[in-house]
């Protein structure tokens, strides 16, 4: 193609983006002598298949020498549309530009989409940094999706459970890509589905989270893959949980249930069919504590401890087992608090926080291990502060607090390590304003405050942090009646009132939210009645 008939092209495409970015392309190629075109037009569509490239890549995309490779990629180096990739000292298709061409290749060459793919993933798999691994998991959606799906769930979970959230979005962001561009179906669509859903929980809000589940489980359910419907339907029922919603969170978790239990009678051998059951029992159980049926609440936590109980023993090294069982532990001492059995509460949070101690000991950089030993400081200190141990409960928020602002200073767009902190904070302040220390404790519910009102502007729909946002302003009144300062806490009760009413009317089957509820009026009322007995 002559310059005149590229430029022709770019005249042609009338505002159209892809014909304008394809035209460009052939403006760029016509730039070259007439023998070079083709395999300088092939050269742009594969080096735009990946993310990155470098002239070993060229190679591998071609399958061409190394020197005609480091020749195609110095002239490739000079078009407007390739710029520096420093990671790796490599170069990058100019993402408008490879978005259209990818586009193009996938709409109207899918053979030669796939075939560069495949090539991708082959020179990439052999990779050793997680990027690379990233790179090769993303064309292997498309080139063998089943292995795909597969290699993304793996990566998912590793990564998850060192708490490495930097890699997960990492993952997240060309897998969403795919998503955008409708190029997968299948398994690997409902895994791509699942996985940028989990991985983007903490930095996104519960509706776009739902959205993406509600779609993968659809898929797996017309696919028949019971297991992997099992496991999506547990995280709809921590979605359904934080929007609220206590009686749709527990027909997920016993629809989830009742799947793990089918596959548990078809191969009662298989590890991860115990390790599902016992995880979808844990979840209902938590629910059901909250709905106020403290016997089918133990009962659940019971079975599920029983079933990692004997699955630790049969893999003593597995980290995995241990820290289920430390969760379970959680929550049967958080049952036995409300049952006010706070010795039998203290000696089960004290066995979890014992398994919590020897994982970190195990991977002091896991910060997921880390977290779960800030959450069983917090419980301790609980119990302490309870039973009139406040110097005991002090130190145990104090540790708990400090392991939270470490997390939230390496990422602080995690929500989940935000709301950590802040419950950190609104514990600590109770301490202080049991200790007479007003004001410490109101520093730190202002601080709390602060936190919980960011993360309810980022998703209103979210009851959990509602419910965290009323607490501040409960314990901010609590200041301000401890010190006569009867208009500010009326101020303060009414607006946690209003927040109470709110959540406790979203969904009645909450006991917790309707002793809030009942609280929360019973305070306003005292405060009213002795602001006008102070007028």
């Amino acid at each position: 193609m002559t310059s005149s008939e590229a430029l022709q092209l770019l005249a042609d495409a009338k505002g159209d983006d892809a014909k304008i970015t394809l035209a460009t392309v052939e403006i760029a190629v016509s730039s070259q002598p007439a023998e070079r075109q083709d395999q300088m037009r092939e050269a742009v569509y594969a080096a735009a298949v990946p993310h990155w490239f470098d002239e070993k890549t060229v190679g591998a995309l071609l399958d061409v020498s190394a020197d005609k490779a480091s020749q195609i990629y110095s002239i490739m180096k000079r078009f407007s549309f390739v710029e520096p990739f420093p990671r790796y000292q490599a170069c990058s298709v100019h993402e408008r530009t490879r978005s259209h061409v990818v586009a193009f290749l996938f709409r109207e060459q899918t053979e030669k989409y796939v075939t560069y793919s495949a090539r991708s993933l082959a020179y990439f798999k052999n990779g050793s940094t997680p990027h690379e691994q990233i790179e090769a998991a993303y064309h292997q959606l498309i080139a063998a999706p089943e292995l795909g799906a597969s290699n993304i769930a793996q990566l998912y979970d590793k990564w998850r459970s060192r708490g490495a959230w930097e890699l997960l979005q990492a993952l997240a962001a060309p897998l969403d890509e795919h998503l955008q561009f409708h190029r997968l179906q299948g398994e690997a669509l409902a895994m791509t589905f699942d996985v940028v859903a989990s991985a983007r929980s903490p930095y996104q809000s519960l509706t776009k989270t739902k959205a993406l589940l509600d779609q993968a489980v659809e898929i797996y359910r017309k696919l028949g893959d019971a297991r992997q419907e099992a496991l999506v339907l547990n995280e709809l029922g921590a979605i359904q949980d934080g929007r609220g919603d206590l009686a749709g969170a527990q027909d997920s978790f016993e629809a989830s249930m009742a799947l793990a239990s089918k596959l548990v009678i078809r191969d009662p051998d298989r590890p991860l069919f115990q390790s599902d059951l016992a995880y979808s029992r844990r979840r209902l159980g938590d629910v059901q504590k909250r709905r106020g049926d403290l016997a089918g609440a133990k009962q659940s936590a019971e079975l599920a401890m029983e079933i990692i109980t004997k699955l630790a023993k049969t893999d003593p090294a597995s980290v995995r087992w241990k820290r289920e069982l430390s969760i379970c532990y959680n929550l049967l001492g958080t049952i036995q608090k409300a049952e006010k059995d706070f010795v039998g509460a203290q000696k089960s949070f004290e066995s979890g926080m014992d398994i919590a101690k020897e994982l970190v000991e195990g991977d002091p950089d896991n910060v997921e291990l880390q977290r779960d030993l800030s959450i069983f400081h917090n419980l301790l200190g609980d119990t302490s502060s309870m039973r009139g141990k406040l110097m005991d409960a002090r130190h145990s928020f104090e540790v708990a607090m400090a392991i939270a602002k470490r997390l939230v200073e390496r990422d602080p767009e995690n929500a989940e390590w935000q709301r950590d902190l802040m419950i950190s904070y609104n514990k600590l302040g109770d301490i202080k304003n049991a200790e007479g220390d007003i004001d410490g404790a109101q520093r730190s519910f202002e601080a709390a405050k602060a936190i919980a009102e960011q993360l309810t502007a980022s998703d209103a729909d979210n009851a959990v942090w509602q419910r965290d946002l009323a607490v501040c302003y409960f314990n901010l009144g609590k200041i301000c009646r401890s010190t006569g300062k009867w208009e500010e806490a009326r101020q303060w009760a009414e607006g946690d009132l209003a927040i109470t009413q709110n959540l406790a009317k979203r969904d009645p089957s909450n006991v917790e939210l309707q002793q809030d509820l009942e609280a929360s009026r019973a305070v306003l009322a005292d405060v009213v009645s002795k602001a006008k007995g102070n007028s």
